[in-house]
C-alpha cells in the first residue's frame, strides 16, 4: 500500500499533517497570516479590499496542494476568515487592546501620576529596566517628602542623578 500513497507529508508544512485535511491546513495557514496582515488594509471602507486579499492569499496557498481544493471551498474558507478577522480584530478593538497593555506598565505619561493612580505595573507586562526601577524609587521617595539629597543618600546615587530623573518624570 505504501507504494501508492504519498507519505512525504503536506506541501504547505513540509512534514506530516497528522490527519488534518486540506481544508484545516488551508484555514490554519490563512488565519495565521490574516491576523498579521489585516492592519495593512485598515482604512475607510477596507472590507472589500481585505476580503479580496484573503481570497487571493487562500488561492495561492491552495495552489500548493498536490490536489487543490475547488474554488467554492477556497472562497468559503477565505470568506469565513475575512469576516471573523473583521469582527474580532477591528482598528477600534486593536486600539482598545493596546490601551489595556499600556495601562499595565511602561513609561508613557508621568510616572508620578501613574504611581498616584496605582497604575505602575506590579509584575504584569515586561519587567522594568534598572533605569525605570530607579526612576520609580526616586518618585516614590519624593512623594514621601524627602529632599533630593536625602533621596540620593538613600539610593546611593548622586544628587544630580536624582534631579535628572525628576526632570525626566515631569516631561
Amino acid at each position: 500500500m505504501a507504494d501508492f500513497v504519498d507519505l512525504t507529508g503536506h506541501p504547505l508544512r513540509g512534514k506530516e499533517s497528522h490527519g488534518l485535511g486540506r481544508n484545516c491546513e488551508l484555514f490554519e495557514n490563512v488565519a495565521h497570516w490574516a491576523y498579521k496582515e489585516v492592519r495593512e488594509y485598515w482604512s475607510p471602507d477596507y472590507k472589500s479590499k481585505w476580503q479580496d486579499a484573503v481570497v487571493s492569499h487562500t488561492e495561492a496557498l491552495n495552489a500548493q496542494f498536490i490536489e487543490p481544493l475547488p474554488y467554492s471551498e477556497v472562497k468559503s474558507i477565505s470568506k469565513s476568515i475575512a469576516n471573523f478577522v473583521i469582527r474580532h480584530f477591528s482598528p477600534e478593538k486593536f486600539r482598545e487592546s493596546q490601551a489595556i497593555k499600556g495601562r499595565k506598565g511602561g513609561l508613557a505619561g508621568s510616572l508620578e501620576n501613574k504611581a498616584k493612580a496605582g497604575r505602575i505595573s506590579k509584575g504584569g507586562g515586561r519587567p522594568q529596566s534598572k533605569n525605570q526601577q530607579l526612576l520609580t524609587a526616586i518618585i516614590n521617595k519624593k512623594a514621601q517628602g524627602l529632599s533630593n539629597r536625602g533621596i540620593a543618600d538613600d539610593l546611593n546615587v548622586s544628587a544630580s542623578t536624582v534631579s535628572k530623573y525628576l526632570k525626566l518624570s515631569v516631561e
